[in-house]
């Protein structure tokens, strides 16, 4: 099992050597990468949550706790 998959991994580390300018990326397709990630990460405000926030800043800035 093993020695199958070794080979795998070389044969195709062979392949994707003779070819370095395909796995080259540029400086555009990188941050558009990480805009893509990141997006999914970034939490969906609601508008009742955007509510609440402005709620606690006039509470902080009245100094009622």
């Amino acid at each position: 099992m093993l020695p199958r998959m070794v080979l795998r991994v070389r044969r195709a580390v062979r392949r994707l050597a003779k070819r370095p300018e395909e796995l080259a990326s540029t400086g555009l397709e990188n941050q558009a990468s990480w805009d893509r990630m990141m997006t999914r990460y970034r939490p969906v405000e609601t508008e009742t949550e955007r509510r609440l926030k402005a709620v606690e800043r006039e509470l902080n800035r009245l100094g009622l706790r």
